[in-house]
């Protein structure tokens, strides 16, 4: 029986929270994000963050293959149907640098080029989203992106 893989894009509390939940939930998860500490110290199974259970769930990833790591945005999606979206916005004096996030973004969808569901969380400015979903498939008319929408902080 083929397990569900499923990427996690980005390292930071987030992302490494998500991480531990799928796996938790029989997932099997690849963390996909460019070189940094948090990624670092993730992928040598040391948590960037502190959450009460998390280091076990992330330690038995490891232990048990269910979880790998990769930089290579090219190449890391190749059979995988969900990517989870969780890269942090940069915050800047002015608001949100959101040129990190576009470009993460568009390396995900140009190395897909079959349907795929993207699920975004991620603290977005409004309006972000659309301009994502219109940006990645203004040119997928065949195999369009599937988007879910997990809003975080919501009162």
């Amino acid at each position: 029986m083929r397990r569900e893989k499923i990427a996690v894009v980005g390292s930071s509390h987030l992302a490494t929270v998500i991480t531990g939940c799928l796996i938790d939930k029989k997932y099997e998860v690849i963390v996909v994000d460019e070189k940094s500490d948090n990624f670092n110290k993730l992928q040598n199974g040391n948590l960037p963050i502190f959450e009460p259970d998390l280091q076990e769930l992330i330690t038995k990833g490891i232990n048990q293959n269910k979880l790998s790591f990769s930089t290579d945005f090219g190449n890391a999606f190749g059979n995988i149907d969900v990517i989870y979206f969780a890269k942090d916005a940069i915050k800047t004096e002015d608001g949100v640098d959101l040129d990190d996030i576009y470009n993460s973004v568009k390396q995900v969808a140009s190395s897909k080029q079959e349907s795929f569901v993207m699920i975004i969380s991620t603290q977005l400015p409004v309006g972000t989203i659309d301009k994502i979903k219109s940006m990645l498939n203004s040119k997928r008319i065949d195999n369009p992106i599937h988007f879910a929408i997990v809003p975080e902080f919501l009162r």
